[in-house]
């Protein structure tokens, strides 16, 4: 969810008519209530930390983690809101193509994967290796805008961290635009196209050699929420990004019954 009070005339990102752009919300406000639990706003959970925290990372085949995305409510938080255990069945048995973690994010409005990826990447990169081994797939793509190297280098530190055998994890800088974050776009800049809306099939398809095999392309939260649901963690909490005329613009995680009135309380609305 994402709220903007344009009292003062800003946009985060964006200037308009003549005033100056308002700070993009790409800050964690306070600690979360689950996706975001345990970490402090501005730091990253190291991989040590996260395994305190969350565990080891399950064994899971398809069917079982298809089934624990179907129980805890896990669906799309690209937009589309499609549930993911459709989806990963859907791409199984066919010899799909890499997992693809989309953290595009063009909408300037919008800062909720930013923030995960910057505080809790092993949260994300965990669902996409769950994705990955149960589509018996050897590469995982993280898609993050090229301008964004903060939050790059909060992945690839990451990605040095860990130990997941038989699989390549590997970041792919993209264009930071609103439309190149649409998954056939995402496909067609990682084979060479432009950064936009292609035709692609459901699930979307790349080419690989002379054939064209289905991907797992998904939101950052989503991989983030299917590692929790593998986990055995409901989806029980809200990401919300606050911005324009407050006093902090940033992301929020909060419970399901949070009011709207709760939430520019904290962020400091006029």
């Amino acid at each position: 969810m994402t709220i903007q009070t344009i009292s003062r005339g800003v946009l985060p990102g964006i200037p308009v008519a003549g005033l100056p752009a308002a700070p993009t919300p790409h800050r964690l406000l306070q600690p979360g209530t689950l996706l975001l639990a345990g970490v402090a706003p501005g730091s990253t959970m190291g991989l040590a930390q996260h395994q305190q925290f969350w565990g080891l990372l399950p064994v899971t085949d398809l069917e079982a983690l298809a089934a624990s995305a179907e129980q805890a409510g896990v669906i799309g938080a690209g937009g589309a809101g499609f549930p993911t255990a459709a989806k990963l069945r859907s791409v199984g048995g066919s010899a799909p193509g890499p997992v693809i973690v989309n953290g595009s994010e063009g909408e300037t409005a919008s800062g909720k994967d930013t923030v995960l990826l910057s505080h809790v990447p092993h949260l994300v990169l965990d669902g996409a290796v769950l994705a990955a081994r149960a589509l018996a797939v050897r590469e995982i793509i993280v898609r993050i805008p090229h301008n964004r190297q903060p939050v790059i280098d909060c992945v690839l530190r990451a990605i040095d961290e860990r130990h997941d055998p038989g699989l390549r994890i590997r970041i792919s800088p993209g264009e930071d635009t609103f439309m190149a974050g649409e998954a056939s776009a995402v496909i067609s800049s990682l084979q060479g196209g432009a950064a936009r809306p292609i035709p692609a099939g459901k699930p979307p398809r790349m080419k690989s050699g002379l054939r064209r095999r289905p991907v797992m392309l998904s939101n950052v939260e989503t991989f983030a929420r299917l590692a929790l649901a593998a986990r055995g963690h409901r989806m029980s909490s809200s990401l919300v990004t606050v911005s324009g005329a407050t006093a902090a613009a940033g992301v929020l995680e909060v419970s399901p019954a949070t009011t709207l009135g709760q939430v520019l309380n904290i962020a400091g609305a006029d």
